[in-house]
């Protein structure tokens, strides 16, 4: 006859059988909540001066836990685990038909231009002489064709978006695309990278820098998960779609956050320094991000910057007021130098800025004012640009002036003159324009060196 104490002993086996099944069932629900819960919450540091929280998304969307969502799941436990981050808020998956997350996605590759900039943007370029007069850089731009895999990150709405298509389980380009959106997505909760782009209306190169930084360090992480390759990742394959019907100069800007990028967070995390500590000091120019032994100066190299004199001209206000910076001019001089000529030429820019006028009937109006590292280099500059003026302006009757000047007349008139380290140049298409362009030039100088 049992004693009661026996019988205890006995059920004790059932009792832990129950608990673990209780367990098993519910581990999904568990896994899930692991991403939903931030026991360490990070400092938040958008780029851009002061603190903030990343964007909260207002009626974040949630999904019935199904297989698909578990893979997703899983991949976003991966992502957070190499990234050393977790995430800071809901994991909203959306399940959407291919038309919309194209749509997403299309708009998320082109939100770097805000509203009109690249129609201003492209005709400034037109008339330095980076775009061909011909080419609508705004139809251009919004017409190349785009690379996707069945997942995108809705920034706007902070949710991610995944088709029945997405299985990185058969796909590695699939695996590939959602360990980037993934990784953008944690990103965006933790340092509200999106933020960067407004700076894209007052300076072009330094919203170019920090987004090509962003997603740097999301492919970088990336290539590693998928033990994949740069030049043969999908990421390496969408930019050169994207960049094969754009403009050699924004081409390279495509292939940027992918080459140069990569390196850059290579370098960084060489010199023991942490990437979350980055979204604090972020790369101010891409001329930090082509040579980041410039970013690690104490402190480090900053271009030099242009305040105009004044805005107003002839009573208007600028229609562009913006900066190029090294990588796009890199771009744009590998068009007419060998590459070697032209990346040791962009190399020794240290600063630039360009203004341009609607005059109505009188047409646009642009100035453009360069620092150099040395005199010798501002004057190899202007050499190069008096030596291509046909192939690169289209002008082929030229009119000396004073020594240093260089003026050319045609539907728009190019003048280039060089005095110390700085080089000016003015596009007008009357004789009062480039009067006041150049008065203007005149009284407005670079910041000095300490």
């Amino acid at each position: 006859m049992r004693s009661p104490e026996s019988d205890s002993g006995m059920m004790r086996p059932g009792l832990l059988l129950s608990i673990l099944i209780a367990i098993a069932t519910g581990a999904g629900v568990y896994l899930r909540g692991v991403y939903l819960y931030n026991s360490a919450p990070a400092k938040v540091v958008p780029i851009g001066q002061g603190q903030t929280e990343a964007p909260v998304p207002s009626e974040p969307t949630r999904t019935t836990a199904d297989a698909a969502e578990a893979v997703l799941l899983n991949q976003a436990f991966h992502v957070s685990s190499l990234r050393r981050l977790p995430f800071q808020q809901d994991l909203a998956f959306v399940k959407a038909d291919e038309a919309e997350i194209k749509r997403v996605w299309d708009r998320q590759v082109r939100s770097h231009y805000p509203s009109d900039s690249l129609a201003r943007f492209g005709l400034a370029l037109q008339m330095l002489g980076l775009v061909s007069m011909e080419l609508d850089l705004q139809a251009t731009y919004t017409s190349a064709p785009l690379i996707w895999e069945g997942a995108v990150y809705d920034g706007i709405r902070g949710q991610m978006l995944y088709s029945e298509a997405c299985n990185p389980a058969e796909s590695k380009a699939a695996k590939q695309q959602l360990a980037q959106q993934l990784m953008l997505m944690l990103l965006d909760q933790r340092f509200a990278w999106r933020e960067s782009q407004l700076l894209t209306e007052v300076n072009f190169d330094q919203a170019m820098a920090q987004k090509a930084f962003v997603m740097a360090d999301a492919a970088w992480h990336m290539l590693r998960y998928t033990e994949t390759d740069a030049d043969k990742s999908i990421l390496w394959a969408k930019a050169q779609a994207m960049g094969s019907a754009l403009p050699p100069p924004f081409a390279e800007m495509e292939l940027l956050p992918y080459r140069e990028g990569v390196h850059f967070c290579h370098e960084i995390t060489r010199a023991n320094v942490s990437l979350d500590s980055m979204y604090q000091q972020m790369p101010t120019s891409t001329a930090q991000l082509l040579h980041p032994e410039r970013f690690f100066r104490n402190p480090p190299y900053t271009p030099r910057t242009l305040r105009w004199f004044q805005l107003d001209v002839k009573g208007l206000e600028p229609a562009w007021d913006n900066v190029i910076g090294e990588a796009l001019l890199r771009g744009w001089l590998r068009q007419h130098a060998p590459m070697d000529e032209a990346d040791l030429m962009a190399s020794s820019i240290d600063g630039d800025r360009m203004i341009m006028y609607h005059s109505g009937e009188n047409g646009p109006q642009l100035l453009w004012k360069t620092a150099w590292r040395n005199v010798d280099r501002a004057q190899a500059f202007v050499a190069f640009l008096v030596s291509k003026v046909s192939a690169i302006f289209g002008i082929e009757e030229i009119d000396t002036g004073e020594a240093g000047h260089h003026y050319f007349a045609g539907v728009l008139d190019l003048q280039i003159s060089g005095r110390d380290e700085v080089v000016t140049l003015v596009r007008s298409t009357t004789p009062e324009w480039r009067v006041a362009l150049t008065n203007l030039a005149e009284s407005s100088a670079f910041q000095k060196r300490p």
